[in-house]
């Protein structure tokens, strides 16, 4: 296991670029085309299992990067890679449409530099996703009822590489900072054709470049005794505040020109000396409970709010249609391993969970709120925290009311998870 360990690590980081080479008419929700995307919020697959990150729990023998307070706390050099696929069911006044998307979740090692006091962790996760294509269809009646299609489609996201460090204070308290490179890419694609000869059709490409650096703080806090002599209440808290991202612009068209005709990409306008801007990803504060009330049971409840109501745009400017957004969630977790009892069920960790988005976005004065309910299961290995977490989700997002779209969400995850005594001399006596 230990010669495995290291060559899994690698693996793994290896996966990054093949995660973010996605065929680009997989699509994802109908949302994600306004503004900078819809926020992901995965940050650890036992969180995820009960609808939230995970801010507030407890544990360090399974990876975390919900909260760089989790990592002071470590025994063991852990690494994970999670992916995920999800199915979208969109619906409105006017038809159905059904969209798939297949991403990465995170890649994450951690090392315990002081073991249960010190540790350092490197990570990979996405934090924004935008991927979609629709049809718009129409005639101009100034032009003789000119009739016209124009497909939209675009593609993108912000991505986080992260290195920060945790450290154990006392018994009970634990702290963390974690700065990031925040970097991606936005590429819409537009093309606009006519109905009728003597209308040449129209093609643009515009594509945004965007690179900051982010902070991230985390505290986590713990007590023994509150109910009964072996309960315990945790208390997790982190803030991620304003991220400046430097943002390039360029526009491309193509035409075709010469003998025999091929196809050329025009600049229209370069990044470098025309499309320059600021952009400013909003502070996001997350605060997480958490009652353990015995070795194998816990309940974790769970606050997200980011003030997307502040974001500013690559112009500089606010958008209307953003909000403030805050995330309520509830979960439950029950380790059947500790329980000593005999028998197949007795082998996995059950967690199941529900939560409640208001949304980062408004639309035709309504906010496009998301209700999920999460489950999952953790099957552990014989060796140390290693783990297979498998997780599903169900929701629904938006209201066909007011003009709009309604979305049911299908999603699976799979995590996993290893764990590993590194850097340790072992000797026979």
């Amino acid at each position: 296991m230990r010669k495995f360990f290291p060559a899994v690590v690698i693996c793994m980081l290896c996966m990054i670029p093949v995660a973010n080479a996605q065929n680009e008419y997989e699509n994802s929700s109908v949302y994600s085309s306004i503004g900078m995307g819809n926020p992901l919020d995965f940050r650890s697959s036992a969180g995820a299992a009960m609808g939230m990150s995970g801010v507030g729990i407890w544990s360090f023998n399974t990876i975390n990067n919900s909260n760089p307070a989790h990592w002071g706390g470590g025994f063991f050099t852990m690494a994970t890679a999670s992916l995920s696929m999800k199915n979208f069911s969109a619906s409105d006044n006017f038809g159905d449409q059904k969209n798939t998307m297949i991403n990465f979740n995170q890649i994450q090692v951690v090392f315990p530099v002081w073991r249960e006091l010190i540790g350092v962790s490197i990570s990979i996760e996405p934090l924004t996703e935008s991927r979609f294509s629709f049809f718009e269809q129409g005639t101009i009646p100034a032009a003789d009822s000119l009739g016209y299609l124009i497909d939209r489609r675009g593609d993108g996201g912000l991505n986080k590489l992260e290195i920060g460090i945790g450290a154990r204070i006392t018994d009970w308290l634990l702290v963390g900072y974690a700065p990031s490179l925040v970097f991606g890419y936005y590429e819409n694609r537009n093309v606009t054709l006519f109905d009728r000869s003597g209308f040449t059709d129209v093609n643009y490409t515009v594509g945004t470049r965007h690179k900051g650096f982010g902070n991230r703080f985390g505290i986590l806090a713990s007590h023994r005794g509150l109910l009964r002599s072996n309960d315990r209440v945790v208390l997790g808290s982190t803030v991620n505040l304003p991220v400046r991202l430097d943002s390039r612009r360029k526009m491309t068209t193509q035409v075709i020109t010469g003998f025999p005709p091929r196809r050329k990409t025009i600049e229209l306008f370069s990044e470098d000396y025309y499309g320059k801007g600021k952009t400013v990803l909003p502070v996001e504060m997350n605060t997480g409970l958490t009652y353990y009330a015995n070795p194998y049971l816990l309940f974790a409840s769970e606050i997200l709010y980011q003030n997307w109501g502040e974001h500013k745009n690559f112009e500089g400017n606010t958008e209307d249609f953003l909000k403030d957004r805050t995330k309520y969630s509830f979960g439950i977790q029950y380790d059947a391993r500790r329980r000593g009892e005999s028998g197949f069920i007795n082998n996995f960790v059950y967690r199941i969970g529900v939560s409640y988005d208001d949304g980062h976005l408004s639309l035709n004065n309504t906010s496009i709120e998301t209700i999920m309910i999460s489950a999952g299961i953790s099957i552990p290995s014989a060796f140390f925290g290693s783990s297979i977490d498998l997780g599903v989700d169900y929701g629904v997002r938006g209201t066909r009311s007011n003009d709009l779209v309604q979305e049911k969400i299908f999603g699976l995850r799979a995590s996993f998870n290893l764990s590993e005594l590194m850097f340790l001399q072992r000797r026979l006596q």
